[in-house]
């Protein structure tokens, strides 16, 4: 939003009455304007005149305000004394600010009609702002100066306009014409949380927002490795034992196998050394072993239906064994029939 400016221009005018009575009032004007330095027209301002009676402390003797309409011209007057108090000072009523008790100042605050006051300055009463006496007084002025008979003078306004603005040169709502800091200066970077860049402190975003997070395991020799995360979430499952059942080293229990752990594919065979199948190589007895020895050639004289392993045993038909009969040979060991 386009910040207005108020340049004061006119100065603080005494209201000089050559009588026996105290005037209740100084003539104040000036000149509104925006940040162009352009007048604001017929614009309604509301105006606070706070007297301070000790620069040190910022004492306030008395506070007024005033509702004011600057004309095609952009000015606007008003009478200080003769606004609303706003409660605020040392002093009951105008009238009794005790002006010979210290050096006493003016500082003035402008209200464009977003209900709040900006500060324009604090100048001083470089003198009491009454003649109190009847003695006809004389005024001129040199430079910002308004000399009063008897030695008294008053510093005027300057008329050097307050341009409002970020004076951060290192911010990118830096306003070069600016002269006094409105607190509009952004800290620039990533205001998006869901970017790496994110910067909590930022106030305007710069464009630096560039990479979007993803979460999850970013440690490469985990079970659940996402090689696109690039923010650990602290789900990595690392390896702990052998989860291949195809190993001795097998860990029913394991949720990440580590290949280094499985040592020892499996074998199955007999494993009784003292069975005819006996394997060597195996590792795990799958109860296959065989150790009942025999003749297992059905052909055979002596074969054994219960054997298991063929001992060599067999005896075959090799002639006639019976010697009722011609064609027996006393060698032979099992009948051929």
């Amino acid at each position: 939003m386009k910040k207005i400016i108020t340049t004061l221009v006119s100065a603080l005018i005494c209201t000089i009455i050559l009588a026996q009575t105290v005037p209740q009032g100084i003539n104040y004007q000036a000149v509104a304007r925006d940040a162009n330095g352009d007048v604001l027209m017929n614009q309604p301002l509301t105006i606070q005149f706070s007297v301070i009676s000790d620069l040190a402390t910022s004492a306030i003797s008395w506070q007024e305000t005033h509702q004011a309409t600057t004309n095609e011209y952009g000015l606007f007057t008003a009478i200080i004394g003769q606004g609303i108090s706003t409660a605020v000072g040392s002093s009951a009523t105008f009238d009794v600010i005790d002006w010979g008790a210290s050096n006493h100042l003016l500082k003035v605050e402008v209200d464009y009609g977003g209900g709040i006051f900006v500060d324009m300055g604090t100048t001083a009463f470089m003198s009491v702002p009454y003649a109190i006496n009847s003695t006809p007084q004389s005024l001129t002025i040199s430079g910002d100066t308004l000399f009063i008979s008897s030695g008294n003078w008053i510093i005027l306004p300057s008329s050097t306009p307050i341009l409002l603005g970020c004076i951060d040169s290192t911010s990118s709502t830096y306003n070069s014409l600016a002269n006094t800091d409105d607190g509009s200066c952004c800290i620039d970077g990533c205001i998006d949380p869901l970017y790496l860049e994110y910067d909590a402190s930022a106030t305007c975003d710069n464009g630096s927002c560039l990479t979007l997070i993803v979460n999850g395991c970013t440690d490469a020799i985990a079970c659940n490795y996402n090689a696109s995360a690039n923010v650990d979430d602290g789900s990595c499952d690392l390896p702990n034992s052998c989860g291949d059942p195809l190993y001795l080293e097998y860990d029913g229990s394991v949720t990440c196998s580590d290949a280094n752990a499985c040592l020892t594919l499996i074998v199955n065979g007999c494993m009784d050394p003292f069975a005819c199948n006996y394997n060597t190589s195996a590792n795990v007895d799958d109860g296959s072993c065989l150790t009942v020895y025999g003749c297992m050639d059905a052909s055979a004289c002596n074969y054994d239906t219960y054997a298991t392993c063929d001992d060599g045993s067999c005896i075959l038909p090799d002639g006639c064994t019976d010697p009722l009969y011609l064609e027996y040979d006393a060698n032979a060991q099992c009948d051929d029939g």
